[in-house]
């Protein structure tokens, strides 16, 4: 029968074998002095493209004014008129939002250290991202200036409030996750 006194010696002890039986510290390199495995880089968060595709639709303004619609006060139809103008962007944006998947499988950094080839291919594929990343929002330009009209002069104004925050709050994105490119 196992007293109090050994359960908690055999508790503390526990983490002691396990920290042994890693190896300890050992300056990032296995007991055989291999590299240890760069467990960061295969979750995919070191390098590559991390600007996800809902990163790129929350800088959609007419998203926003159709989420705002109750601080903005529309009106059923405006509503229904905002809906029918996103339609049409994702539509015009799909094809966008599919290379940006594929450039986001091109960024991502090899396994191993990566050679002269893997780093042009990935920084190619950042430039070109950040590109696709312009095209896509300037189509949310161009759905911008069909949508306001569609709002009262009041609600133009206020829209104007959300509209230049949302701006500013996608250029930092696109900063932090898209390596500084607008």
């Amino acid at each position: 029968m196992l007293t109090a006194r050994r359960v908690l010696v055999a508790l503390a002890l526990i983490p002691t074998i396990a920290s042994a039986q890693r190896g300890g510290s050992s300056g990032g390199k296995t007991p055989r002095g291999e590299a240890k495995p760069d467990f960061d880089a295969i979750a995919g968060k070191k390098g590559g493209i991390q600007l996800s595709d809902r990163d790129v639709e929350e800088m959609s303004p007419v998203k926003l004014l159709i989420d705002k619609r109750k601080d903005l006060k529309l009106s059923d139809d405006q509503v229904k008129g905002l809906k029918d103008i996103e339609s049409k962007l994702k539509e015009k944006n799909d094809p966008s939002y599919r290379a940006l998947d594929s450039l986001r499988r091109a960024a991502q950094p090899p396994m191993h250290d990566p050679t002269d080839d893997d780093k042009a291919r990935m920084m190619s594929a950042q430039r070109t991202a950040a590109a696709v990343v312009a095209t896509i929002r300037g189509n949310y330009d161009e759905s911008l200036n069909q949508a306001l009209p569609t709002l009262d002069e009041t609600q133009r104004d206020r829209a104007k409030e959300f509209l230049e925050k949302q701006r500013n709050e996608a250029q930092d994105t696109i900063r932090e996750k898209l390596g500084g490119r607008s």
